[in-house]
């Protein structure tokens, strides 16, 4: 053709096809020109099958077509969140981290709740109990943080939000026992230390281990 002066004729789901550079489709969809290229665009919100068809000319009263697409439009995949049952353990006193993410909707924006109360999208805490806390910035993954403070297991109600498609999850039910350190103990154990020799230069190590795993004083 003569690459220039493109003008395309749609029709939609069997109307009768108009020349011009824009058209309402369904599902809140719309289809527009500019040169030689037809855009569909917008935010779907209804499954209506689109059909189309499609023609095109050009300056030089060429045409193509007309041509038929098709097009589906999908229900996002419902939300899903991991099998309920117990998360990696918290040692009282040590940094804790892990994860829970959600699968499905639209992977975007989500609104989190932990044992009936909502998780701030700012990435503020919300304190659950024995130390551990739960934020999200609106992501498909809620953190878990600790270091846990008291010995004992704490339960996590979760469910999720995807304000995106309106989809709310079941709330599925997650522990984390959170255990006593190990004991402080001192290496090596039992003695005696290595032997020292006259005049020779002499070097031993004891070491604390357990505990807090931190902050030891001799």
């Amino acid at each position: 053709g003569s690459n220039s002066g493109y003008a395309f004729t749609v029709g939609v789901n069997g109307a009768t096809a108009t020349t011009g550079t824009s058209w309402t489709l369904p599902d809140n969809l719309s289809a527009s020109s500019s040169g030689g290229v037809l855009t569909i665009s917008g935010t779907p919100n209804a499954t209506t099958p689109i059909t189309l068809v499609v023609s095109g000319t050009d300056s030089g009263s060429d045409t193509a077509g007309p041509k038929t697409y098709t097009l589906a439009v999908t229900n996002p995949a419902p939300l899903g969140l991991p099998t309920a049952g117990a998360l990696s353990p918290a040692t009282i006193g040590q940094s804790y981290l892990a994860y829970i993410n959600v699968t499905g909707g639209d992977q975007t924006n989500y609104i989190w709740t932990v044992n009936g109360s909502p998780v701030s999208t700012t990435g503020t805490a919300l304190a659950i109990a024995d130390g551990i806390s739960v934020s999200n910035t609106g992501g498909n993954t809620l953190s878990i943080n600790g270091p846990a403070t008291t010995y004992g297991t704490v339960t996590l109600h979760v469910s999720v939000h995807d304000v995106g498609t309106g989809q709310t999850s079941s709330t599925v039910q997650y522990t984390i026992a959170c255990n006593p350190p190990t004991a402080l103990a001192l290496t090596p154990n039992p003695n005696p230390l290595p032997s020292g020799t006259i005049n020779n230069a002499y070097n031993a190590q004891i070491n604390a281990s357990g505990g807090s795993n931190s902050g030891y004083a001799f």
